[in-house]
This record gives C-alpha cells, structure tokens and sequence, in this order.
C-alpha cells in the first residue's frame, strides 16, 4: 500500500504487464474500493477493463451506482464515475447496464450522461437499444443527444 497514488498507479500497470492472471484481482479491487486515491482506481478499472476478471462488469456497475448514490459524492467525483462508465462500455456485458442507467440519471452531469450512453452503445442489449433511441431526440443536453446518436450507429 503505497501512499503515492501515482506511485501505486504505475505499479499496478507493471504488475498487470507481468502477472495478469494476479494483477486482474487486484485491479478490480482497487477498482471498486471506495477508500482508494481516485487516480489508483481510474488506473485499475482500466485495467479491469483490459485484463477481465471474472464478475468484473456486475462489481464496476455496483461501484458506478454507490459513487453517484453517495451522499458526499459531487461534480467532483465526475471524472471517476466517467472512467467507471467507459470501463463498463469496455467490457461489453450486460451486468454492468444498471450502473450505466443509474448515470443516465445525473441530470446535472451531461458529460457523464453521454459516457453512460456510449457504453450502453458498446453493450446493445435490447433495453440498452430503447434507452439510446430514446435519448437521441428526449434528451436535453446536445452532446448526450450526440453521443446518443453515435451509440446507436454501432449498437444494431
């Protein structure tokens, strides 16, 4: 437990180009602990992302869902539910779509909406199909509309 984030960060990553098969695990831990430094867990659930662990989308979809459920989480905390949201689109399945929906939720955070709905994109279950057709013309943030629009361009 390296008290350097950015110390820890670049040691997971090593871990991970070395023994993934340990370093997954891990990952998805730190990933999902509401106690780690933000940049430690943005760099583990890209590698969560890359690496796949089994249960991986179901726990980064939970974690999506306690961070915007926090009472202390604020604009702030955008940034990482953000790598959350791109982390699940990444794995594609669908165990992590109810903390995608969750973010479609955040009225007051658009970027985090258009991530969300992008993600969904990259998943494409039916309920995912309806909430981008819906989003493309029923919300009203342009660029959620926009990417809303571009998810549903690749998901058919």
């Amino acid at each position: 437990g390296d008290l350097d984030a950015p110390v820890a960060a670049t040691a997971l990553a090593s871990l991970a180009r070395c023994e993934a098969a340990t370093a997954a695990p891990l990952a998805l831990r730190l990933a999902t602990d509401p106690r780690a430094r933000s940049a430690v867990r943005e760099r583990a659930i890209a590698l969560t992302a890359q690496l796949r662990p089994a249960g991986a989308a179901a726990r980064l979809g939970e974690a999506l869902m306690d961070l915007l459920d926090h009472p202390g989480s604020d604009e702030r905390m955008a940034g990482l539910a953000g790598s959350l949201a791109r982390g699940l689109g990444k794995l594609r399945d669908p165990a992590g779509e109810a903390g995608l929906e969750r973010a479609l939720r955040e009225a007051q955070l658009p970027a985090l909406r258009a991530v969300a709905v992008e993600a969904v994109g990259a998943i494409c279950t039916p309920r995912g199909r309806e909430v981008i057709d819906w989003l493309t013309t029923g919300d009203a943030d342009a660029a959620v509309r926009a990417a809303a629009a571009r998810a549903a361009a690749t998901c058919r």
